[in-house]
């Protein structure tokens, strides 16, 4: 999925619409998409001094949430 245009997703946060992103796997890689996407919802609300707190807090659940089911699934195939 890419990231859409800046006019349009302020449109579509302003007006309340679901903004959604999926990772099959977080990595290092995803991590300039997420900032941009971060970089935009604070930006259409002023509030971009939360910008570096919000892209660390998401950045590691999102590493640790995909280390805990890796971890699930191989305990579940090893039992």
């Amino acid at each position: 999925m890419s990231i859409p245009p800046l006019i349009t997703f302020q449109e579509d946060f302003l007006s309340g619409k679901l903004i959604s992103k999926e990772y099959v796997h977080f990595s290092e890689i995803d991590c300039p998409e997420l900032d941009v996407w971060i970089g935009r919802v604070v930006r259409s609300i002023s509030l971009e001094f939360l910008h570096e707190i919000l892209f660390t807090i998401l950045s590691e659940l999102l590493v640790n949430g995909c280390k805990a089911n890796g971890k699930r699934v191989f305990f579940k195939h090893k039992d």
